[in-house]
Order: C-alpha cells, then structure tokens, then sequence
C-alpha cells in the first residue's frame, strides 16, 4: 500500500511543490528563531508528500478518459484501475486532513491562499471546472505550483511577495506545464479533450513556452547575474523546436534540471 502510495505522488515531481517552499521559507526568514518554528517544519513535510499525494490521486481520479491513451502511464506514472477508483478517494481525503494544522495555525491570509492551492489542485482536473480541458486556462492555473512558496513567505513576513517576482515564477510555472502538455497531444485528442497544446499545436505551444521561460530567464537576470543561468530553459526549448534536441526526453529530464537550477536559487536567498 505504501508503495501504491508513493507511486501515485509522483516522487520525481516533489521538487516541483517543495522547491517553491523552501525558496519562501528561507526569504521570508528573518533570523534563526524562524526554523525553530513546528508549523513551519509541518509545512514542509505537507509540501513533500500529503500535498504531492493529494494534487496527483485528485488528477489520476477524474483523468481515465485520457490516461488510458496515455502512454506515460503504462510506464513511468501510476494508471488507476477502476477497481482503484475507491482507494483513491480515500487517500485523497486522507492527505486533505493532513492541511488542518496549517488552517488552524496559520494567519487569515496564509489560510486564504492555501485554499485556492486546493482549489486550483482539484478543479484542475475534476468537473464542472476541469481547467486541464479549457486553453489558456490549463496552464495559467499552473500557479498552483508556486503557491507553497508564496504562502509561506506570507506567513513569515505578513508581506506580499513582490508582483515581479510572481509574474517570473508565474510564467515559469506556466511554461512547465505547457511543455508538459505537448507529448500529451495525441492522447488529449483521442480523448476529445482541447488543451492550450492541443489548440495550438507543437510548435506554436513550444515557442510560447519560449516566450514563457524567456519572461522568467529575463527578470531573473535583472535580480543577478547569477540568476542568469534561467535562461537554460528557453534556450532547451530552442533546441528542441529545431530538433536538436528530443521533446520527451528533455521533459524527463526537467525534474532534475529544476533541482539543480532550484537549488543554485535556494542557495542564493539564503547567502543574498
């Protein structure tokens, strides 16, 4: 069961909730009394697994129509089986207890984002809202992604983050989820389901994802020159729109590029 579990969080995609959070956690920590706070450590542990847990067994529930299409799921992803279609909602509800702590303990406007976190993590793929079915849409709701951050920056500083910084983040989050969308194509057609990658097909989704990651990579650089090695992920899709490069395989290999860059990221809030 526990490994039924972990298979459907999607452990390669973890960085992709945790990341953003422990970039917020270390900006919006003003002295060593920050870490020492347990909700804030709680946070962390819902961001790496409960949160993971319930984002994909919600997406996994409502998408059979185009997982069984879907060749990602015969392989490296879980496909539930309708036998399944009970253990799922179970453990859906159960990660969702998991966010109780958090509403209790943190502020007014931490709880409100945390829930259009959920919000945006369920309707997603569950009807009548289904954002993964609607263009533009799809992939703008991807900012659920850095929410995690955003939130816990909130309730250590009480500030906002900076609206620079989210429309750079934003894109980013938007552009992975593009890309990630376009290997998809065929099945989301077969499954008569209209995607932002469907509607433009593979290569104006790709040079939109350029334009994305380029917004990103261009505002990063103004922070730091250090910062300026954002600009890997346009320069990828470069490669890939005129096939030097194979577009699903540079998607696997995303997670562990988003680490790396993440890292380098985490590592400059902390010393800058």
């Amino acid at each position: 069961m526990i490994k039924s579990v972990l298979a459907i969080s999607r452990p390669h995609f973890w960085i992709y909730l945790l990341g953003p959070f422990l970039v917020g956690f270390v900006a919006g920590a003003d002295n060593s009394n920050t870490f020492l706070s347990p909700i804030l450590w709680y946070g962390l542990f819902f961001f790496l697994l409960p949160a993971n847990i319930f984002l994909y067994a919600v997406n996994d529930f409502f998408d059979g129509d185009t997982d069984i299409y879907n060749a990602k799921k015969s392989g490296k992803e879980s496909l539930m089986r309708d036998s399944e279609r009970t253990f799922y909602m179970r453990i859906s509800l159960i990660s969702f207890s998991f966010a109780i702590p958090l509403f209790l303990f943190f502020d007014t406007q931490s709880r409100l984002l945390l829930t259009v976190f959920f919000l945006l993590s369920f309707f997603y793929s569950a009807p009548p809202l289904r954002f993964k079915a609607k263009p533009f849409v799809d992939f703008i709701s991807n900012i659920l992604y850095i929410l995690p951050g955003v939130i816990i920056y909130q309730q250590i500083t009480k500030e906002s983050v900076p609206p620079i910084l989210l429309i750079a983040a934003g894109c980013w989050a938007g552009a992975m989820h593009l890309y990630s969308a376009i290997p998809d194509i065929k099945a989301d057609l077969k499954a008569g389901l209209i995607t932002t990658a469907v509607l433009l097909g593979k290569n104006s989704s790709l040079v939109l994802c350029m334009i994305l990651w380029g917004i990103t990579a261009f505002i990063a650089s103004g922070i730091s020159p250090i910062l300026s090695v954002a600009w890997i992920y346009p320069l990828l899709v470069a490669a890939v729109h005129a096939e030097y490069l194979p577009l699903e395989k540079i998607y696997w290999y995303f997670p562990w590029i988003n680490l790396l860059l993440g890292f380098l990221l985490f590592i400059y809030v902390a010393l800058v």
